[in-house]
């Protein structure tokens, strides 16, 4: 049975905008599971141990990491049949009109800029939380 609890992945290499994004998220929906990753390479060895019913509902990818960027786990994850469906979202620090296309026309549902203030994250959170439940209501159909 699929677990009722909302499931969001954050892969970034910025561990502080992780875990305050993850805070707030939690803060929205207290039983909201956040997994966070420093790096691609962990965030895909964890996606390879997920089965059918622990998918999550959300992945926000941060577009400029080392080794493997955000773009590259996006393609990966978009091309695997058990990760196609999951709404990816990709925040940035340097947004552009070609980081942008680059990261839609590789499945990305969204692509933002990172939040510069609290208000920002909250206001986020919020569309992430909105996509998670929208996500999870598909599946449960």
């Amino acid at each position: 049975m699929p677990n009722s609890d909302l499931v969001v992945v954050i892969v970034d290499d910025n561990v502080a905008e992780s875990r305050l994004m993850s805070e707030v998220l939690k803060e929205n929906i207290p039983d909201m599971q956040v997994h966070t990753f420093k790096d691609c390479q962990d965030a895909l060895n964890a996606f390879q141990d997920y089965s059918i019913y622990d998918v999550p509902h959300v992945v926000v990818l941060d577009h400029r990491m080392p080794q493997m960027n955000g773009t590259e786990l996006l393609s990966i994850l978009s091309a695997h049949a058990n990760f196609s469906d999951i709404p990816m979202i990709v925040w940035t620090g340097y947004l552009d009109r070609q980081v942008e296309k680059q990261c839609i026309d590789e499945g990305a549902l969204m692509v933002r800029s990172k939040p510069r203030n609290f208000q920002e994250y909250c206001n986020f959170a919020k569309e992430i939380t909105y996509i998670a439940q929208h996500a999870q209501a598909q599946i449960m159909e």
